[in-house]
């Protein structure tokens, strides 16, 4: 069914870089709750695979994309919601990855997407653990895989770079 211009899409009037730009914003403030619990003395509070941290983690990611972009919502930790355009859905993980964090184990990662009736529009995970920075890959519709704001290709080509310099170094 195509579309006519009564009929557009939210999200014609609505930059998509924005919203994964709320998305992304989301993804570091609930980023550095779920940080701050795994580097408490003691370790990460909870058990199973739920870490007490998910659930304020997600309601703050929840806040901040629905202010940008209401839609139907459903996450891991709070549950579903409708709103919005239903023809679009937020799928939410704040903590992807819980078991391992809990162990004290990095590469959990906060995981938002946004699917259109099952495609996926727009996407990103943040990997909230990792050492000397945080990396964040970022997927949306007509742009490529972005890493930390760097097309995915320009990482890739840096890092090789990198580790061809460190073995030049070794040899001299």
């Amino acid at each position: 069914m195509s579309r006519t211009d009564d009929q557009r899409s939210p999200l014609h009037d609505l930059a998509l870089g924005d919203v994964l730009a709320a998305a992304v914003d989301a993804a570091q403030e609930a980023g550095r709750l779920l940080r701050a619990e795994f580097h408490r003395p003691g370790g990460p509070r909870g058990s199973g695979g739920h870490a007490e941290v998910d659930e304020q983690a997600e309601r703050v990611i929840r806040e901040k994309i629905l202010a940008a972009f209401p839609a139907a919502y459903r996450g891991e930790e709070t549950g579903t919601a409708g709103g919005g355009d239903s023809e679009y859905t937020w799928l939410v993980d704040p903590n992807d990855g819980t078991s391992a964090y809990l162990k004290g184990w990095r590469g959990s990662a906060v995981s938002i997407a946004l699917v259109r009736q099952g495609t996926l529009v727009l996407g990103l995970d943040y990997a909230l653990t990792y050492p000397n920075g945080t990396p964040i890959v970022t997927s949306r519709t007509g742009a490529p895989l972005a890493h930390d704001n760097l097309k995915y290709w320009q990482t890739l080509a840096a890092t090789r770079q990198y580790r061809q310099n460190r073995r030049d170094e070794t040899w001299h």
